[in-house]
């Protein structure tokens, strides 16, 4: 039984300093106002561009294009290209788009934004809420704003691996009490 408390409290141990940077946030995003960048016959997409995604990350970490870790919630225009996502650690920055290459890389399709969140997660403050651009062609013709409002709330808690060392080896206990239990218990 003392193996078991010292095996505990090691894993106690292991999960107070363990490292608690993964993000699980989603973030409501209203952009409006677009100025034309390109081709003035083209028109802009439905003003406001109201929408909404959840991303998990680890913010002490670059990330590059990926759609592994983002989910899109709602989105009130079409789009063309899946949904991806890149995030600079030193800028504390997600680039979301529905095509783009690289870190920071544009590479617009037919109907596909970018939308850059500056401050994602408050480890770098920044004046600037963030800035939102959109495409109706491969060329690139854009529409864009700085008019973005972002709303960013946690989508809930994302376990460590050591907290679940620890609830694994609480129910190990658990399990190992009740079968010693059952077994010093005799019925005549």
């Amino acid at each position: 039984m003392k193996r078991v408390l010292g095996a505990l409290a090691f894993l106690a141990g292991f999960a107070n300093s363990a490292h608690a940077a993964v993000i699980h946030q989603t973030y409501d995003f209203k952009a409006s106002n677009f100025s034309v960048d390109g081709n003035p016959l083209d028109l802009p997409p439905v003003d406001p561009v109201i929408g909404s995604i959840t991303v998990t990350f680890d913010n002490d970490f670059d990330y590059p294009s990926q759609s592994t870790g983002i989910t899109l919630n709602y989105l009130n225009i079409d789009l063309s290209s899946p949904i991806l996502f890149s995030y600079s650690a030193e800028f504390d920055t997600i680039m979301v788009g529905a095509s783009h290459n690289g870190l920071f890389g544009y590479q617009w399709g037919d109907d596909d934004f970018t939308m850059f969140i500056y401050d994602a997660t408050g480890k770098v403050p920044n004046d600037y809420v963030g800035f939102f651009g959109y495409t109706q062609h491969t060329v690139f013709n854009s529409f864009q704003t700085s008019e973005l409002e972002v709303a960013i709330r946690p989508a809930g808690p994302v376990p460590e691996p050591a907290s679940w060392a620890l609830m694994v080896g609480g129910f190990g206990l658990v399990g190992g009490a009740m079968r010693r239990r059952a077994g010093a218990v005799r019925f005549a």
